[in-house]
């Protein structure tokens, strides 16, 4: 449909505002599959069920009607514990619709719900949902939070929520900052309007509100109701509202699926890294740019999370994660493995799985495998680091940190592990180093981290005694390993290291060896550096530049390295190069 392009094209200008109502926590049952997802009460529900405990409340009441008829009688703080009872059920999980809303990039959520379950579904995507509720609210919100702009106010401080006919006050009065706010986050936006019935006054307060508050700059709107009738059709077209007759959750899929398939090529920038796509949430506070081991398996991990979900149909997901194998490769071309083995079991669950269960089978299977490599590789390897070994490591690597933590405690404390930082890869000094210490931090080795530049100057000084590195690639000839790909000064490290016979272990799983057709041909390999660290000093250079200085910048990312003697590859299938 045209409007999921339009709409896609909103989300991908960051313009698309969603206001969310009562109908996304109402109980959802899945039309394919027939599986219930248990909600929230409905308004009317709640009037039931007061009906039937109070004689003076009648079911033909309206929520606000029931709710002031209770206050009066029995008191707010009653009506308040009341309303906790339906709401505030931690038995009740986010819903499919949320967890869809949570992963849409919306420009914002606004919500006349009381509950907490579309927070909840913001903190499962790894996102910092911040409530707000009331103008103090504000000025507590940080930069990096997600705010969910709370209409009626929040179950969690009930004194906020509106829930009688005489408690509304247009928020103008009520919350003069969080008003100008939303003048903010609407101003050019599309609204999407979620969760409402065409007769529903909540919806008809709110728009009334919001058109009261933007006058001639109320944005374009978009309704998805089950149902309307011609009448209401037009009379919500004439007020700049198109309404959308379909289900909530499959509209939500089908516009997520959409938004992915129209994602426009992004131009590199740090604020936008791949590391921030949603399938490496568990990637985003790390110090520095993660290891291709750790992508694969944040990659595999997030899958499996998103297969088990009730979110997203088998096809979404498996968009979703091409998508992100996009992403990643298009700055990160040398990643080989990270390539090969997202493709491969994207298309071993499109081709051998007619269910999310299938999947879930396929994906375990294949993270179990991985456990069971690295549990094998420390095992295999563990004799690899001898008492008294001064060890020296460069650039963060999963697998050398596997087989250094392999090794017998007894044996840890009498070594030292040198830890070089690898400037090409860290904009603020040794937070790389800092990462490989992090991933051994449970181990009983003595640490002493240096620049890189004092890597020759301790080799030269027999102060090392092997050195061990991981590796992106290695390029393979008639079962030999012939070259291999690892961050920039692993070659000067190499020259050093066999000037002087010190043993040097690259350490990679199978899955990054490439078999080279012509040992002749040196691989194509992107050298590009993809982290800008340069940044503190551009004004200085500018300033330089402006003053006829001819002064660039240049930074190199990775180099190609050659097997000779004294060069050998650890793998889980064993020692080559000997």
């Amino acid at each position: 449909m045209e409007v999921f392009t339009q709409l896609a094209d909103y989300i991908h200008d960051g313009s698309l505002v969603a206001f969310v109502g009562a109908g996304v926590s109402r109980t959802y049952i899945d039309s394919s599959s027939g599986q219930s997802f248990p909600g929230l009460m409905s308004a009317g529900e709640i009037v039931c069920s007061l009906s039937q405990r109070r004689g003076y409340i009648n079911d033909d009441m309206s929520f606000l009607e029931a709710c002031y008829l209770y206050k009066e009688k029995e008191g707010r703080v009653a009506l308040d514990r009341y309303l906790q009872q339906c709401i505030d059920r931690p038995a009740i999980k986010p819903l499919p619709a949320h967890l869809i809303l949570a992963n849409i990039p919306f420009s914002a959520y606004i919500t006349t719900n009381f509950d907490r379950l579309l927070e909840t579904a913001l903190q499962d995507a790894k996102k910092s949902p911040f409530p707000i509720i009331d103008d103090d609210d504000i000025s507590r919100m940080r930069h990096s939070s997600v705010p969910v702009i709370k209409f009626h106010g929040c179950i969690t401080r009930p004194s906020t929520m509106i829930a009688c006919e005489d408690e509304y006050i247009p928020i103008l009065e009520r919350n003069p900052i969080v008003d100008a706010l939303l003048k903010t986050q609407l101003a050019n936006k599309a609204v999407l309007f979620l969760g409402y019935s065409l007769e529903d006054q909540d919806f008809k307060t709110i728009f009334n509100e919001v058109k009261r508050t933007l006058g001639d700059r109320m944005p374009r709107g978009f309704a998805v109701v089950h149902s309307a009738t011609d009448y209401q059709k037009a009379i919500w077209e004439k007020r700049g509202v198109t309404i959308l007759e379909c289900d909530l959750t499959n509209f939500l899929r089908h516009l997520q699926h959409t938004s992915i398939k129209e994602r426009s090529v992004a131009i590199y920038d740090q604020e936008q890294d791949w590391v921030r796509h949603a399938f490496f949430a568990s990637l985003h506070n790390i110090r520095t740019q993660p290891s291709e081991t750790q992508a694969i398996d944040a990659f595999l991990q997030h899958l499996l999370k998103e297969v088990r979900s009730p979110a997203f149909d088998l096809a979404d997901i498996l968009d979703r994660a091409r998508s992100a194998s996009t992403v990643v490769m298009e700055q990160k071309s040398n990643f080989e493995a990270f390539r090969k083995t997202t493709d491969l079991i994207v298309q071993q669950i499109q081709d051998q799985c007619g269910s999310k269960e299938e999947a879930e089978e396929v994906l375990q299977v294949v993270l179990d495998d991985r456990s069971v490599q690295s549990a094998g590789m420390r095992r295999q390897w563990n004799h690899a680091i001898e008492r008294g070994d001064n060890i020296l490591t460069f650039s963060q690597s999963v697998r050398v940190s596997e087989i250094l933590k392999g090794a017998p405690r007894g044996t840890q404390d009498t070594c030292r592990v040198y830890i070089a930082e690898c400037r090409p890869k860290s904009p603020v000094s040794f937070q790389d180093a800092l990462a490989v210490v992090d991933s051994i931090c449970d181990s009983a080795y003595p640490i002493t981290l240096l620049p890189d530049a004092c890597i020759g100057h301790l080799i030269s000084a027999n102060q090392i005694d092997k050195i061990l590195i991981g590796a992106h690639a290695i390029h393979m000839y008639d079962g030999k390993p012939i070259w291999f790909v690892n961050t920039c000064g692993s070659s000067q490290l190499l020259d050093s290291a066999l000037r002087n016979d010190i043993a040097v272990y690259v350490i990679a799983e199978t899955s990054k060896l490439i078999n080279m057709a012509n040992i002749d041909d040196a691989p194509s390999v992107s050298f590009e550096e993809e982290e800008d660290v340069f940044e503190d000093i551009m004004p200085s250079v500018s300033e330089f530049k402006a003053g006829g200085m001819n002064v660039v910048t240049l930074n190199i990312g990775y180099d190609l390295c050659r097997f000779e003697d004294g060069v050998h590859l650890l793998t889980e299938d064993g020692l080559w190069g000997e």
